[in-house]
């Protein structure tokens, strides 16, 4: 709690006196409340239990910021008129909203490389085919030009799957920040291309059924990862109560 009369400060309580590092109020009574109150950059205001909050920066006696939440109230004692802040420490929920934050990264990473895994099992197999057949038939002498070119011609053909594969995923989540029309059916179908070989390692089939909607204007690469979320989601359900 911290009492303010024009702007300085009156009264400091023992709970943000150990916030602030201080070792008594008697270092922060009569100072400005702007030198331990900082506004943020982007004025935030946060709505718990019908009150609203905005959100700042605490400044301690060592110079650190302290994310925090104040609410103010204006109070009258003895026909003077003083503002009363409530403050609360939000350090520890920021750590936790990283730490969350994070973990979702990490998840996430893991569900995209269990896509890709997907996407390339079908060519890597088609190329290893392909090479021990040559192989094979080299050892056995029954190689025929004909039959090298053709299995030659799958290798380069699945490689450069791949390659186009990296590149699809790169364009993906290459992060944009500038709205653009775009198709919503063209940016889905791009979403379905890259999870589809998962789809069908589970077996499950997707339906498509678009109406015809002229181009939209936003931010096309998040629609598609939303789509992606969307439907990694429904696949996860799926196999996880085993529908068939």
């Amino acid at each position: 709690i911290l009492i303010i009369e024009d702007g300085f400060i009156k009264h400091v309580n023992r709970s943000l006196i150990d916030i602030l590092c201080y070792e008594d109020e008697k270092e922060l009574i009569g100072n400005l409340a702007i030198g331990i109150l900082i506004p943020t950059s982007k004025e935030k205001f946060i709505e718990y239990n019908s009150k609203i909050f905005q959100e700042i920066s605490l400044l301690n006696k060592n110079a650190d910021v302290i994310p925090a939440i104040i609410k103010i109230k204006d109070i009258n004692i003895n026909n003077v008129s003083y503002k009363m802040v409530s403050i609360l420490d939000l350090t520890e929920i920021k750590k936790n909203e990283k730490i969350v934050l994070e973990q979702s990264k990490l998840a996430a990473m893991g569900e995209m490389v269990s896509i890709i895994a997907h996407q390339w099992r079908q060519p890597l197999s088609l190329i290893t085919t392909c090479a021990s057949g040559i192989k094979l038939e080299k050892e056995f002498g029954v190689s025929t030009k004909e039959s090298e070119v053709a299995k030659l011609d799958t290798i380069i053909q699945s490689s450069n799957y791949l390659s186009k594969t990296i590149d699809d995923f790169r364009n993906f989540f290459k992060p944009n920040k500038e709205k653009n029309y775009f198709s919503i059916e063209e940016m889905a179908n791009q979403s379905i291309s890259l999870i589809s070989a998962s789809f069908a390692f589970h077996y499950i089939k997707i339906n498509k059924n678009f109406a015809n909607i002229e181009k939209v204007f936003g931010f096309p690469n998040e629609f598609s990862q939303a789509i992606l979320n969307v439907l990694a989601n429904a696949k996860d359900v799926l196999v996880q109560k085993e529908i068939e």
